[in-house]
This record gives C-alpha cells, sequence and structure tokens, in this order.
C-alpha cells in the first residue's frame, strides 16, 4: 500500500446514553468524579477477513514517540480560503462567503477547532479578494480511521450540513478505513440517502475495507487510487478482550440484505458484495456486448472469485469489474466526474468533520482511561464511605461526652455556689470555703479525667480515618490525574 498522499490530494488525516458517575460525600466537602458511558454489551463490526496486523498504517517498530508524532500531524489541518477580506479597519479575515446581500456579507471562518460565521456590513470592508473558481464545485469530507470511533456518524453529518450549505454538485468521500462499527454505518448511509438529489454522492476510495467498502458502495460513482484496495465485508462481533466472534445466521442475513440494498440503490452489482461477505460463492466476469462487466455465478467468463476466499479488489480489478474508475487523486477524480474544470468550493466541512470526529476521540480517550481506573475508584468510594461514616460516629460521640461533661460541670458549679452562701453562715467561714472549694475542684478533674478516658479513644479512632480520609484524596486526584483533558 502506498503512503497517504499530500495534503493537496486530501491526505488520510485522523479526524477526531444515559451517564453514570459517584460522589463521595464527607460533610461540607465533595469528591467529584467525572461520569461514565455506560459500558455496554458489544456492537457488531465489520472487519477485513483475514486482519492483516503488518499492514497497519503505523507499519512495525513504530515508537509512543513516532506515534504521538503522527497524531499531532494527523490532527492539524491547513485550511485553504478562498475570500480574503481586509476591512476599513486594516483587520484581514481568511474564510468562505457563504451569502451576502446590499448590506452585508456572511464569512465562514471555521476552522477544525471552532466554528465561526462573521457578519460583516459591506461598508466596512476595504478589499475583498476572491480566488478564481471554474467549473463545478465539490468538496471533500474525510472518512478515516475506525468507523464509530476515529469517524461518526455525527462528525459527517456536520460535514454534509456545510457542504450543503455550500451548493456543490459533489460531495466526495475520502475513504482510508479499515472498517468499524455496523449502527455508525447505517447512520452513514441514512445522512448519504438524506443528501439532496441535486447533489451526487462520490466515493474515492485509498483504502476501504469492511463497513468502509459497504460505505463506498453505497455511493453511485467510485474512485480508487491506483494502489488502493476495496473489500473484505465479513460482519463480525466483537468479545470483551477485543476478539473478533462470529454473528447469528439470522442476525448476519438481515445485516447482509439490508447492505445489499444499499448497494444496488447506488447503481452496483450485489454480487461483488456478496463476494465480499460469502465464503462459498464463485464469481466469474463475463462481457456484455456492449462490452460492459456482466458479473455472474454460473460459471461464464474469467474467475474473479473462487471458493473459501473472502473477496477484496485492486483498483484495477474493481475498475475491470465495473466496480468503479481509477483515478491518481481527488482532484483528477473531479476533473473525471465534469468533463471539464472543477474546482473545491471550500475545505471547511472537511474541517466540520475533523472538529466533531476529534472530540468524540477525546470522549472516547478519556472514558478508557475512566474505566480503567474505576474498580480502583468504587474501592475507594467504599472505604471512603466507611470512614466518614466512621469519622462523623466518633466525632458526635466526643461531642455527646462533652456535653455531659459540660452539663456535670454546669451543675457542680451551681451546687458549689449553694455549699459557698452556706459556708459563709458558720463558725468558721474560711475552713468552710476551703473545704468546699477543694471538693469542687476535686469533682472538676473527676469530670475531666473522665471525659478525656472516654473521648481519647475516640478522638484517635478518628483522626486515624481523617488520616486515611486524606490519602483516599489524594489517590483520588492521582488517578484522575491519568485521564486525559483536552482543550477543545
Amino acid at each position: 500500500m502506498q503512503s497517504p498522499p499530500t495534503r493537496e490530494s486530501h491526505p488520510a488525516k485522523k479526524p477526531t446514553d444515559g451517564i453514570r458517575g459517584f460522589l463521595l460525600h464527607d460533610r461540607e466537602q465533595t469528591i467529584t468524579l467525572i461520569p461514565l458511558i455506560p459500558i455496554t454489551t458489544p456492537k457488531p463490526f465489520l472487519h477485513p477477513t483475514p486482519i492483516i496486523v503488518d499492514k497497519h498504517p503505523m507499519g512495525k517498530g513504530c515508537t509512543l514517540t513516532s506515534i504521538a508524532a503522527i497524531c499531532i500531524a494527523l490532527f492539524i489541518t491547513c485550511t485553504t480560503s478562498a475570500d480574503q477580506i481586509t476591512l476599513q479597519s486594516g483587520h484581514t479575515y481568511d474564510g468562505d462567503v457563504i451569502s451576502e446581500d446590499a448590506q452585508h456579507v456572511i464569512l465562514d471562518t471555521s476552522d477544525s477547532y471552532h466554528s465561526m460565521l462573521r457578519r460583516i456590513p459591506k461598508d466596512v470592508i476595504k478589499t475583498w479578494n476572491r480566488s478564481t473558481r471554474q467549473g463545478q464545485p465539490y468538496v471533500v469530507l474525510p472518512i478515516q480511521g475506525v468507523i464509530g470511533v476515529d469517524i461518526t456518524a455525527d462528525a459527517l453529518k456536520a460535514g454534509i450540513a456545510k457542504a450543503i450549505k455550500l451548493h456543490p454538485r459533489y460531495i466526495m468521500l475520502f475513504i482510508d478505513s479499515d472498517g468499524g462499527n455496523l449502527a455508525e454505518l447505517e447512520a452513514m448511509v441514512n445522512l448519504l440517502n438524506a443528501i439532496p438529489h441535486e447533489i451526487q454522492t462520490i466515493a474515492f476510495v485509498h483504502k476501504a475495507y469492511s463497513a468502509a467498502a459497504v460505505l463506498a458502495m453505497a455511493c453511485p460513482q467510485i474512485y480508487l487510487e491506483p494502489d488502493s484496495v476495496i473489500g473484505a465485508c465479513v460482519p463480525m462481533l466483537h468479545d470483551d478482550n477485543g476478539l473478533p466472534e462470529d454473528i447469528s445466521a439470522k442476525f448476519r442475513s438481515a445485516i447482509e440484505a439490508k447492505q445489499r440494498v444499499w448497494v444496488t440503490a447506488a447503481g452496483h452489482d450485489d454480487l461483488l458484495l456478496r463476494g465480499m461477505i460469502e465464503m462459498d460463492l464463485e464469481i466469474f466476469l463475463a462481457r456484455d456486448e456492449a462490452g460492459n462487466a456482466a458479473l455472474n455465478t454460473t460459471g461464464l467468463g474469467k474467475p474473479i472469485k473462487t471458493r473459501d476466499k473472502i473477496l477484496t479488489l485492486t483498483a484495477s480489478d474493481a475498475a475491470e469489474c465495473g466496480l468503479g474508475k481509477i483515478s491518481p487523486d481527488v482532484a483528477d477524480a473531479a476533473k473525471q466526474l465534469t468533463a471539464g474544470p472543477a474546482y473545491e468550493v471550500s475545505q471547511r466541512p472537511w474541517d466540520a468533520v475533523i472538529q466533531v470526529a476529534r472530540k468524540h476521540k477525546h470522549l472516547l480517550l478519556r472514558q478508557t482511561a475512566l474505566v480503567k481506573i474505576l474498580p480502583e475508584l468504587k474501592q475507594l468510594k467504599d472505604r471512603f464511605e466507611i470512614l466518614s461514616a466512621k469519622s462523623s460516629s466518633d466525632k458526635d460521640a466526643v461531642a455527646y461526652l462533652l456535653s455531659n461533661a459540660n452539663n456535670e460541670v454546669t451543675q457542680l458549679d451551681s451546687d458549689y455556689k449553694d455549699e459557698i452562701t452556706i459556708a459563709r453562715h458558720q463558725s468558721d467561714p474560711n475552713a468552710a470555703i476551703a473545704h468546699a472549694t477543694e471538693a469542687r475542684n476535686t469533682q472538676y478533674q473527676q469530670i475531666l479525667q473522665n471525659f478525656q478516658n472516654n473521648s481519647a479513644p475516640l478522638k484517635a479512632d478518628q483522626e486515624r480515618a481523617d488520616t486515611e480520609i486524606a490519602e483516599i484524596r489524594d489517590r483520588v486526584k492521582e488517578l484522575m490525574a491519568t485521564v486525559p483533558t483536552f482543550s477543545d
């Protein structure tokens, strides 16, 4: 497989319920743990058969540093704007004018990180530079990475919505994917089918396995890079360890029937899809009287799929079977489509896809990190609650002892005042007062000693609980520090 193309021809950029969580309460203080997306049963995926690890885009011997560098590069977009408006104040804005009237211009200055529309009065515009646009307009949207993980239906929806506002003649999907989630695939196909009929949907394939191949074949026209591949659409479930496993025949039959509807509705021969799914099917390629490809299972013509193999087509195979045409890049594919000049009206729909996909990927990364630490967090939570209850109970018990001791001291002082009054009327008042005072002090010391003896173990218990609670808080902070945070 050749390396991904340059940005000018749209590279393979990696884009990017109920909620549950819990609180740890300690009277006036609360530790809040970030909510988690529920862990659900595995959803069916489509993956290449066989899965060839050696052909992973990052290749062998990839270091963490190189992975990080690749991820950063994939997230960077270089938006080329069609319009540049300079104001009387000297401020300059690059973007795409999506509408204008007699008084105002609406300029889209969005990028893959932020969405921004600017309403600019025409009387404050000093210069307005527009690039030359000739031919039919088109936009390109990325379908890159694992469907449902790196790229989602919501991300595609955002790109389509922005694209439609630009009124292109074509929406071209740049597909570089090993497949992914069936539910996301169906949502994506539904989005494509909902695009206004005056806009044609085109697939440009860099690599399309499994669900990505089905998505490409749901487009009426397909263009393939010379070294591209398409196929291997066997539906699979994933177990808890991420390993593929077969799904039931009943479920599989329903999936395949639905996909055949999508493919035939797009004008493609569903025998090709069946060959990408069914192990025992044989497919032969013949030619009709007009020289067009005529696929059959009767043995007439050139065999393109034998039994016990799953069909995966090279670009030349796909072209020979009539599935698509070969093109070196997106710009050339657009020229082939229009049989003349064509221009990309804006790269902002591409950026819109990246923006939403990135946020989804960030959420998944956070969820993965949270799921990893969740067992220990639950243990800490349970221990925190026990210790908090213990600390609170000890504190209340100490307060109760103190209250009783204070009541005894209050009663002692009241009795002492009465004794002093009586002592003043004794024959030797000084001696009587001294005796009453000594007795009062002795009783006070006894009350204090009893309080200290009874409260000491409770206070020690509370101190140990509070110390462990502080340690739990520190540990929670350490665990949460392992959860990635993102600014966008």
